[in-house]
């Protein structure tokens, strides 16, 4: 049954095949991606209203010398 009958292989074709982006990142990507993540979820923790995510924003910039 290895053989695939026209269906399934205008399926393969046709039909699009999700994969996941970290299956195909590198680990230095990987690990990059996983760094930024840190900051952000830190960054949206600390910024729960639009007033903290302005205080929050201010902070971060005078931080990087803004």
């Amino acid at each position: 049954m290895s053989e695939k009958n026209k269906g399934e292989q205008l399926r393969e074709e046709l039909l699009m095949n999700p994969k996941n982006l970290t299956e195909t990142m590198s680990e230095e990507e990987l690990k990059a991606a996983y760094d930024f993540c840190e900051g952000y979820k830190t960054f949206l923790d600390a910024a729960k209203t639009e007033h903290e995510a302005v205080l929050a924003a201010i902070a971060l910039l005078e931080k990087a010398g803004y």
